[in-house]
C-alpha cells in the first residue's frame, strides 16, 4: 500500500512546531547565560536584623526572670506580662522595629510610649484576635535605650512572644516575603485554579448537562484552603493593606474545610458510608456554629476555642482516614486509589500542621496544608485522566461489541432466514397449485409455524433496534374490532392445546376506529398471551380490553389533535405466578424467572423487555400483579387517537375469518420476453424464485455463484438481475461492482435488486447506498417479489433505457447547428474518454449527436426534478434522477452519476430534507457539464 503524501499544510504545521521549540530553547539559553555572566545590582535588598538580646520579664502575679525569643511564658489567661531589653548600638535613622503579635499591648522606649494596640477599638463583636506585624519607626538616637513591651489583654494568653527584628523597610518587606512568600503565592495560584475549575464545571454542566459533584466539591475544597492560607498569612497586610477583619476568616473557615472534603470523599466512595459522613458533617457544623456564637457573643474568643476547634477537626479527619483504610482492607479502594492517596496525604499533612500550630509557637504555619491540597489536586487529576482513559476504553469496547452484535444479528438473520425462505417458498407453491382442501389446511399450519419462527427472529431484531434507539412506529388508522377479534382468536388458539378455559371481556364502548401502530399493539398483547399460555398448565387464561378517556395533560395529548383514549389490555392467567422479589427484574432483557423450574419452557427472555420498551415508545405503561402459585395479571395502557367514536358494540365477535382453501392465484403482472438473472448459492432458493415467477411468464436464468454470474453478464444483456448478497468467494457486492464498473458494459444500466436474508435495521439503506436499485428480504413473499419486479419489468419504457433505432431516428432530425464539433468534444472530454464514447456510439459524428442529446435531455430532466421537488412528488423526482444517472453513465461522467444515484436513493427513501439541501449543488454540476457540451 502506498504511503500517503504529506500535504503542504502538514509541512507548515511541522515547521511551526519546530520553530516554537527552537524559540523556547533560545530564550532559556539566553536566560541562563545572563544569570551566569552578567549580574548587576539594580535593587537595594535592604537590611534586617533579629533582636536576639536577653529579655527580662515580670508577670502580673509577681513572677520574674530572663529569657530569649521565641518564648511562651506560662501565665494564666488575662494575666499581664511586662518584658524589656536594651536596644543595640547599630540602629540607623529611617529604620523600624518589627514586632508581631495579636494581643493588646503597649511599647515604650526609655519610658516614651511609641506604639499601642487595643482590640477593643475594633467595631466587630468579639474583636480582632488575628496576629499582625507592626513596624515602629526608630532613629539613631534610640541606640542603647531600653525597650519595654507591656501586654495586658483580658482573657487572653499574654505570655507568647515570637521575635523582634529591626531594619529598613526594604529589609522588613523582604523578610516577610522570604518567610511567607512561597506559601502566599502558592495559595493565590490555588485560588485561581479553583475558580477556573468551578467555571469549567459550571460550563460543562449548563452546556452539556453533565453534572460532576465530586469535581465541584474538590474545587470548593481547594478554594477554602487557599482562602484560609491567604487570610492567615502575614503577607496579607503587605499585599492588601489590612488584616483586621479578614484575619477572622481563618478561624471561621477551619471547620468548613473538612466538611467539604468529607463530602468529596463520600462522593468518590459512592456513598458507602453516607450515614457516617453525614454525622461527621453535622458535628463540624455544630462546632462552626458554637465557635462563632462564643466569639461574636464576647464569651470566648476564637483563640480560646482554638484547641477544641482543632480537636474536633482532628477527630473527624481521623474517622475519615479510617474509612479510607477500611476500603483498602475491603479491597474497594481500587476505583479511587489515587484520590485516596491524595486524601491521606492531605489528612496527614494537615494533622502535622495543626500539631505545630498548637505546640510550637515559632512554626511558620500554612505550608503543609497547601502542599497537601496540591497533592490531592494532582492525585485527583491522575484519577480523572484514568477515568477518561477507562471511559474511552469502555466506549471503544462498546463500539466493538456493537459491531460484533450487529454482525451476529446479520449472520443469524441470514442463516435462519435462508432455510425458512425455502420452506415458505415451497409452501407457497403448494398453496398456489393445490386443489385439495385438507392439503390446504396442512399447508396453512406450515405457514403459521414459519411465521412463529419468524416472530422469534423478529423479537431479537426488534430488541436490537430498540436498544440502539432506531425503532420507528408506523401510525395508521385501524379498526378496533379487527384488533380485538385477532387477539381473541389468538387467545383461543393458545388455550386449545392445554384445554385451558378462555375468559374474554371486551368492552362494547371502545371507539370503532383508532389511530396508532396496530401491529405493535398486537405484538405487545400477543407476547403477554403467549407467556400466559406457556406458564399455565391448567385453569384459565383471559383477556380484558376497554378504553377510558385520556386526561388532557397526559402524554396521549401529544399523539394528535382531537380526542384521545387510553386503550387498556389486561392479560390474566391461573398459572405458576411470580414471586414478589422477582417482579422487579421481570422486564429485564434475556432474563427468565425461576429458570430451573421453567427450563423446559421455550423462549429467548426478550418478550417482556420488548413489551416494556414498546409501551414506553408509545407513551404507555405496563405493570404486573401476581401471587406466586396462583397466577398473574399484566396491565397495559396505551394512548390512542380516536378517528371514529362510534362504539364497536358486539361487532368484533362476528368478523369471519376465511377458511384456508385451494388457491385461485393469479399473477399480478406478466412480462413475456423479459429475461432476468437470478444469482444465489442456495439451490432451494433458486427453485423457489423460479416457481414464484412461473406465472409471470418471465424467463429466469439461474446461477449459483458470483463468478459465473459475472461471466454471463459479460456475454448477455438482462432486463433485471436478482442478486443474493452473502455468497462464498465472490459475493453480491463484488458482482455488483464488477458489472457496474464501466458505463459501456452490457448490464451497466440493468436494474440490480439485492435478494438477502440480512434484515437488520438499516440494511435497506445500506444496500441502496451500495448501488443496488432495490431490496427484497428473505423469506421471499410472492406478492412482494411480484410487486418489486413489476416496477422494472412492466411494458412502460424506462428512463434509463435507450432504444438505438429510436435514438438514431431522433438524432438524425436534430438541428446540425446544435451539434458540437467533434474536435471540441475531444478537447472537452479528453482524448481517451472521447475515444471510449466514440467506440460506444459507433463513430465520431454520431457520438457528437448523442452527447448533444444527452446534454439537452439532462437539462430537461433537471427541470423536472426541480418541479417535482417543489410539488413534493418524490417518485417523479427519483425517475428524473434515474434518467440523469443513466445519461451521465453514457457520457462517462462517473462523479455526476454517483450524485444522481444519491438523489435517486434519497427520493426513494423519502429524504426530502437532503434533496432540498443538495439539489442546488447537484444542479450546478449537471448544468456545468451540459452547458460545456453545448459550448455555452
Amino acid at each position: 500500500m502506498a504511503k500517503d503524501k504529506i500535504s503542504k499544510f502538514d509541512i507548515l504545521k511541522i515547521i511551526c512546531i519546530a520553530a516554537s521549540w527552537v524559540t523556547v530553547g533560545v530564550i532559556f539559553v539566553l536566560f541562563i547565560l545572563s544569570e551566569l555572566f552578567h549580574t548587576t545590582t539594580s535593587f537595594e535588598k535592604g537590611v534586617i536584623n533579629t533582636l536576639d538580646s536577653t529579655w527580662t520579664y515580670t508577670t502580673g502575679s509577681g513572677l520574674s526572670g530572663e529569657c530569649t525569643f521565641p518564648i511562651n511564658i506560662k501565665v494564666k489567661f488575662g494575666e499581664s506580662v511586662d518584658i524589656s531589653t536594651v536596644l543595640p548600638d547599630d540602629i540607623k535613622d529611617g529604620e523600624y522595629l518589627l514586632w508581631r503579635t495579636s494581643r493588646n499591648h503597649k511599647l515604650y522606649i526609655d519610658g516614651e510610649l511609641r506604639h499601642q494596640y487595643n482590640g477593643e477599638d475594633a467595631w466587630l463583636p468579639g474583636k480582632v484576635v488575628k496576629g499582625k506585624t507592626w513596624a515602629i519607626p526608630l532613629s539613631a538616637e534610640d541606640c542603647g535605650k531600653t525597650l519595654r513591651i507591656f501586654k495586658d489583654e483580658a482573657g487572653a494568653n499574654n505570655g507568647s512572644f515570637y521575635k523582634v527584628s529591626y531594619g529598613d523597610m526594604y529589609g522588613i518587606v523582604g523578610s516577610l516575603w522570604t518567610e511567607n512568600g512561597f506559601r502566599f503565592i502558592a495559595s493565590l495560584l490555588l485560588l485561581f485554579i479553583s475558580i477556573v475549575l468551578l467555571a469549567v464545571n459550571f460550563g460543562i454542566s449548563h452546556i452539556y448537562g453533565i453534572r460532576n459533584l465530586s469535581f465541584r466539591l474538590l474545587a470548593y475544597g481547594m478554594m477554602a484552603v487557599s482562602v484560609w492560607a491567604i487570610t492567615d498569612s502575614y503577607l496579607y497586610q503587605v499585599v492588601f493593606g489590612d488584616n483586621f477583619y479578614s484575619g477572622l476568616v481563618g478561624y471561621m473557615i477551619t471547620p468548613i474545610m473538612p466538611i467539604i472534603f468529607i463530602r468529596y470523599m463520600d462522593e468518590v466512595q459512592q456513598h458507602r458510608y453516607q450515614k457516617i459522613c453525614i454525622l461527621l458533617v453535622a458535628v463540624l457544623l455544630v462546632d462552626e456554629i458554637a465557635i462563632c456564637v462564643l466569639h461574636f457573643g464576647d464569651i470566648l474568643s476564637f483563640q480560646r476555642t482554638l484547641g477544641a476547634n482543632d480537636t474536633t477537626v482532628a477527630i473527624t479527619s481521623a474517622i475519615a482516614f479510617f474509612l479510607i483504610i477500611k476500603d483498602a482492607i475491603d479491597r474497594k479502594i481500587k476505583e479511587y486509589k489515587w484520590v485516596a492517596i491524595g486524601l491521606i496525604l492531605l489528612i496527614v499533612l494537615t494533622g502535622y500542621e495543626m500539631a505545630f500550630i498548637n505546640l510550637a509557637y515559632d512554626y511558620p504555619t500554612g505550608i503543609c496544608m497547601v502542599v497537601g491540597i496540591y497533592a490531592l489536586m494532582a492525585c485527583a487529576m491522575i484519577h480523572t485522566v484514568g477515568d477518561i482513559i477507562t471511559s474511552e476504553r469502555d466506549k471503544r469496547a462498546a463500539i466493538d461489541a456493537s459491531i460484533v452484535k450487529s454482525t451476529f444479528l446479520a449472520n443469524m438473520s441470514h442463516e435462519i432466514r435462508t432455510p425458512i425462505n425455502s420452506i415458505i417458498g415451497m409452501n407457497e407453491m403448494i398453496l398456489r397449485e393445490n386443489t385439495d382442501e385438507d392439503i390446504a389446511i396442512y399447508s396453512d399450519h406450515i405457514k403459521r409455524s414459519c411465521n412463529l419462527l419468524m416472530s422469534i427472529i423478529g423479537d431479537v431484531l426488534d430488541f436490537s433496534k430498540i436498544e440502539s434507539g432506531r425503532f420507528n412506529l408506523v401510525t395508521d388508522p385501524y379498526k378496533s374490532a379487527d384488533l380485538v377479534n385477532d387477539l381473541s382468536t389468538f387467545l383461543s388458539e393458545q388455550a386449545a392445546p392445554q384445554s385451558l378455559e378462555v375468559r374474554t371481556d371486551i368492552s362494547a364502548a371502545i371507539p370503532s376506529v383508532l389511530e396508532g401502530d396496530e401491529n405493535r399493539i398486537k405484538q405487545i398483547v400477543i407476547n403477554l398471551i403467549t407467556n400466559a399460555a406457556k406458564y399455565t398448565k391448567s385453569g384459565f387464561i383471559g383477556l380484558k380490553v376497554y378504553a377510558t378517556e385520556a386526561p388532557t395533560d397526559s402524554k396521549s395529548s401529544e399523539i394528535n389533535s382531537g380526542k384521545n383514549v387510553i386503550l387498556h389490555f389486561e392479560v390474566s392467567d391461573s398459572g405458576i405466578g411470580i414471586r414478589e422479589e422477582d417482579c422487579a427484574k421481570l422486564f429485564d432483557s434475556f432474563t427468565r424467572i425461576d429458570e430451573k423450574k421453567n427450563r423446559n419452557i421455550q423462549g429467548t427472555g426478550l418478550g417482556l423487555s420488548i413489551v416494556k420498551a414498546l409501551t414506553g415508545i408509545m407513551n404507555g405503561n405496563v405493570t404486573v400483579k401476581s401471587a406466586y402459585g396462583k397466577g398473574s395479571t399484566f396491565y397495559v395502557e396505551i394512548p390512542q387517537h380516536v378517528v371514529d367514536e362510534l362504539p364497536i358494540g358486539e361487532d368484533w365477535k362476528f368478523i369471519k375469518r376465511e377458511k384456508p382453501a385451494p388457491s385461485d392465484y393469479q399473477a399480478s403482472f406478466k412480462a413475456p420476453g423479459k429475461t432476468i438473472l437470478v444469482v444465489d448459492d442456495n439451490e432451494s432458493n433458486l427453485m423457489v424464485i423460479r416457481q414464484l415467477l412461473k406465472h409471470t411468464e418471465v424467463n429466469t436464468i439461474l446461477i449459483d455463484n458470483g463468478r459465473d454470474a459475472v461471466g454471463l453478464c459479460e456475454q448477455n444483456k438482462y432486463d433485471l438481475i436478482l442478486l443474493d448478497h452473502m455468497m462464498p468467494e465472490f459475493d453480491g457486492l463484488d458482482v455488483l461492482r464488477t458489472i457496474k464498473e464501466h458505463p459501456f458494459d452490457l448490464n451497466y444500466h440493468t436494474p440490480v435488486i439485492v435478494l438477502t436474508a440480512n434484515a437488520t435495521e438499516g440494511s435497506r439503506r445500506e444496500y441502496l447506498e451500495a448501488g443496488f436499485d432495490d431490496y427484497i428480504s428473505k423469506p421471499v413473499d410472492g406478492a412482494t417479489l411480484e410487486g418489486v419486479l413489476s416496477k422494472y419489468l412492466s411494458e412502460a419504457p424506462k428512463a434509463q433505457e435507450i432504444d438505438e433505432a429510436e435514438l438514431k431516428e431522433v438524432l438524425e432530425k436534430t438541428d446540425a447547428s446544435q451539434i458540437p464539433d467533434a474536435n471540441y468534444l475531444e478537447e472537452f472530454f479528453g482524448e481517451e474518454k472521447f475515444k471510449q464514447i466514440t467506440l460506444y456510439c459507433g463513430g465520431r459524428d454520431f457520438a457528437c449527436r448523442v452527447m448533444a442529446k444527452v446534454a439537452d435531455d439532462s437539462l430537461k430532466a433537471l427541470s423536472r426534478m426541480r418541479l417535482a421537488l417543489d410539488d413534493g412528488d418524490l417518485e417523479a423526482y427519483a425517475l428524473a434522477a434515474h434518467s440523469i444517472k443513466g445519461m451521465m453513465g453514457s457520457a462517462c461522467q462517473v462523479e455526476i452519476q454517483v450524485l444522481a444515484r444519491n438523489h435517486e436513493t434519497a427520493a426513494k427513501e423519502g429524504r426530502k430534507d437532503f434533496l432540498e439541501k443538495d439539489y442546488d449543488n447537484f444542479a450546478l454540476e449537471v448544468s456545468r457539464f451540459c452547458l460545456g457540451v453545448q459550448r455555452k
